[in-house]
């Protein structure tokens, strides 16, 4: 299903069952620029997102889960692909094809004077168990996969900035990705307040009790605080 124009989907709740997302301008999934909450979930198809034409997708604070697909998540390998930007944002429970990883991209990827350029993800949390985060012909580049917590990080580069291990998700089968309070992803990244929340809540709220690994931002689309620390969604 191809989408062509300037376009944000700022909530995706079973809005493309058996489509793919194929874009050729922009779009864009974001949290703090609109009253609906950034989620994708409930879909079915070949491919979530598909960047198979001149353009770029980015989600900053979504949540995208419970989706099934035959091949990877997301997919921004083709030779006219240009740029997907993932930032604080959860993708965990999906159902991805065999053999296949939850990202395909291409090598090239940079940060330049007109923005991104390429594949990146930054503060997020991928728990699928099973699928690789990422497969890449070559080396990715360690600047463009930072902060982030998941089951499998083996085709990144080492670095101390990223962490394998369960995100411990308040209660994932009910639909509930908020971070319990012995979450690893709490106060992991260093501080960007412009990142923004699935329930458009504060983003960077250091909490006293957690020693902060890199800074006071918790991974994930989820910002954790007094009144949801005990799991009210």
């Amino acid at each position: 299903m191809a989408r062509s124009g300037s376009r944000k989907l700022s909530h995706c709740s079973g809005c493309r069952r058996g489509a793919l997302a194929s874009t050729s301008r922009h779009t864009k999934v974001d949290g703090c620029r609109s009253s609906a909450l950034p989620r994708l979930d409930d879909n079915s198809g070949q491919i979530l997102v598909d960047i198979d034409l001149d353009g770029d997708v980015s989600f900053d604070g979504a949540l995208i889960e419970g989706n099934s697909v035959s091949g990877p998540l997301f997919d921004s390998a083709g030779p006219n692909a240009e740029n997907l930007v993932i930032a604080a944002s959860t993708i965990a429970g999906n159902s991805i094809g065999a053999g296949q990883a939850v990202v395909i991209a291409r090598n090239a990827c940079a940060i330049e004077a007109g923005g991104y350029r390429g594949t990146h993800l930054y503060r997020s949390i991928v728990w699928q168990p099973g699928p690789a985060l990422l497969t890449m012909a070559g080396t990715p580049n360690p600047d463009c996969f930072q902060f982030l917590l998941g089951n499998d990080l083996g085709a990144l580069p080492a670095s101390t900035l990223n962490s394998v291990g369960d995100p411990r998700f308040v209660d994932p089968a009910a639909g509930n990705y908020r971070l319990q309070r012995a979450s690893p992803a709490l106060d992991f990244a260093l501080a960007q307040p412009a990142n923004s929340t699935r329930d458009i809540a504060p983003r960077v709220i250091d909490d006293p009790g957690v020693s902060n690994e890199f800074g006071p931002h918790d991974l994930g689309a989820y910002e954790i605080d007094q009144i949801f620390a005990h799991g009210f969604e």
